[in-house]
């Protein structure tokens, strides 16, 4: 797992990381700890209930959603309480063999890593349908399906402006 979250960790500081819309130049980095404020789950199903995107639907619609999905984040909008959840039966690249057995190998983690860092992505507040993203070239990590690898300055902007707007208030 550590192999994992580092790939992941990688994705997303050269995808947030970045010139963003006024020029500026963003630097990521990452701390974890037990007081981490985004959960990051690998499963090989969903836990469905407090994602938001499912409050309004009915049980049919969430099978289908759930049975199309590389990875879910509970909430958009959220970086200070929020988890996200990687299915890594159904996620491209990552071979079984005839039972259904996983064959995990640290060369297979890349779209885990890729798929990881797009729902991060999620909670700090980007959007499949949002107006930077669809105006944004095909390999846009944000993107619907199979994500790419890249942010444009004005989603950088946004999530950073949102990241910025949630930190606590020190005194």
């Amino acid at each position: 797992m550590a192999t994992l979250n580092q790939k992941r960790n990688a994705q997303i500081v050269s995808s947030l990381g970045g010139k963003y819309s006024h020029g500026n130049l963003v630097t990521v980095t990452f701390s974890e700890s037990d007081k981490s404020t985004i959960v990051r789950e690998y499963n090989i199903s969903y836990d469905t209930k407090n994602v938001d995107d499912f409050k309004n639907m009915n049980p049919d619609e969430i099978t289908l959603s759930v049975l199309n999905t590389n990875g879910m984040a509970d909430n958009s909008d959220n970086t200070q309480v929020n988890r996200t959840q990687i299915n890594v039966y159904t996620t491209e690249g990552m071979p079984h063999d005839a039972n259904g057995n996983l064959l995990y190998d640290k060369r297979d983690s890349s779209k885990l890593a890729q798929t990881g860092a797009h729902e991060d992505l999620h909670t700090s507040g980007q959007k499949h349908n949002s107006k930077a993203t669809l105006s944004s070239p095909p390999d846009n990590l944000i993107g619907e399906g199979a994500p790419g690898l890249k942010m444009t300055p004005e989603q950088r902007t946004e999530s950073i402006r949102l990241i910025e707007q949630q930190q606590p208030k020190t005194r």
